[in-house]
This record gives structure tokens, C-alpha cells and sequence, in this order.
């Protein structure tokens, strides 16, 4: 009996990861406004009557599509992070973050458009879910700024200036996404074609986490 429970729970979960892979889809091409449900149910290969069975409306399917991006993003950057940093050195750290947040991103391509298109929708629907991350973005700014602390010993009053550090960083991962056709481009014509071959993601972390790392230290130094 517990077997079949089992069983019962995993093929449900399944199909909800199903439809929020559709949806996003869905919700990406078209938007909140655009998107139908019976499109959602097709791209899931399910009938609409168990679309609604898992999600009761069109409005709450597109939170839990949201929700899913931004769940995961927080995971896997707190898994990392929380794991790998503890005896990292301020730039090794800063690597860390970036890699993870780059990685999952250039896994996720969904994840991107979804974002963007809320964005440019002006975002209402993000609000309630970033609350929910709030804990972790101050966890990690709070771990930087220890860290770098501890890196300038001598630096009485350090204005480390996290929240432009975090912005920075996002900035900088988030467009090397959202900026992809246009810098793809601009590369061809520039005769920088070869920057975008295989080694191009792994080139782009070093270079975010080097900027980001010798941006903020001389607001340190500043205090010596």
C-alpha cells in the first residue's frame, strides 16, 4: 500500500513539473493575458480537466510557474553557497556564486524569458515571491561582507557597498541572458566572432567575478 502511495505522489509531481515546463512556455510566448489553458494542457499532453485539477486557475498556475523559477535560482545558489564558501577565499566566493547563478540560468533558458517577460510586464507578480528570498540575498551579503572584512583587516569602517555589489552581479549574469541577441550580433559585425565559441560562458564567470571583486575592494581602501 505505502509502495502504491508512493507511486500515486512521484507520477503527481511528475505531472505538475510537466505542465510548469508548459506553461512557462506558454506563458513566455504569450504572456499572462495571451496564454490559454487548453494550449498549456497540449504542450503537457494532458486534458484540461487534470490541468485544473493541479492548478485551479490560470492566474495561479502562472504564480506557481514564477514561483518554480525563483525556487530553484535560491536553491541552488543556497546549496553552494552555503556549502562551498565557508573556507573560500572574497574572490573564490564571488566565483562560487556566479558560477552556480550562470550555471542554472544557461540550463534553464525558460527561466530567463519567463523573467523577462513579467518584467516587461511590470513585474506585480514577483513581489510576493522575492519576500521569500529576501533571508538568502541577506545571509549572502552578509557572509561577503564578513569576508571581506576579514580580507582588509586594516580597513576601520568599511563601506563595502553590498546591495551595488549584488546588483552588479545580477546586472552582469542576468544581461550576459537577456543581452544574448544583441551582443551575438554585435560581436559578428565586430569581427569578435571567435569570443563566442565554446570557451565563451566559462571566460564570461572569470571576467564578472574579477570585475566585481577589484570594483569593490578599492571602496575599502578608501578607508585605510
Amino acid at each position: 500500500m505505502k509502495k502504491q502511495t508512493k507511486t500515486i505522489v512521484e507520477s503527481e509531481a511528475t505531472t505538475r513539473e510537466k505542465i510548469l515546463t508548459a506553461a512557462r512556455k506558454e506563458f513566455i510566448e504569450n504572456g499572462l493575458r495571451g496564454a490559454r489553458m487548453q494550449e498549456i494542457a497540449d504542450r503537457a499532453g494532458i486534458n484540461k480537466a487534470l490541468l485544473h485539477y493541479h492548478f485551479r486557475d490560470k492566474e495561479n498556475l502562472y504564480s506557481e510557474a514564477l514561483q518554480s523559477v525563483i525556487s530553484s535560482l535560491s536553491e541552488s545558489v543556497s546549496n553552494a553557497f552555503g556549502k562551498g564558501t565557508e573556507k573560500k577565499s572574497v574572490e573564490d566566493s564571488m566565483l562560487i556564486l556566479v558560477n552556480t547563478y550562470m550555471d542554472i540560468l544557461e540550463n534553464n533558458p525558460d527561466f530567463v524569458g519567463l523573467t523577462l517577460r513579467e518584467l516587461s510586464d511590470g513585474g506585480a507578480h514577483l513581489e510576493p515571491i522575492l519576500r521569500g528570498v529576501a533571508p538568502l540575498i541577506q545571509k549572502i551579503a552578509s557572509t561577503m561582507k564578513e569576508k571581506f572584512a576579514q580580507a582588509n583587516p586594516k580597513v576601520k569602517a568599511p563601506n563595502l557597498a553590498i546591495p551595488h555589489t549584488m546588483l552588479s552581479m545580477m546586472s552582469l549574469v542576468w544581461g550576459t541572458y537577456l543581452l544574448k541577441p544583441l551582443y551575438t550580433n554585435f560581436f559578428t559585425f565586430a569581427g569578435y566572432e571567435k569570443v563566442l565559441q565554446q570557451n565563451f560562458i566559462p571566460e564570461r564567470k572569470r571576467h564578472i567575478t574579477a570585475l566585481l571583486h577589484s570594483a569593490t575592494l578599492p571602496m575599502e581602501n578608501k578607508h585605510e
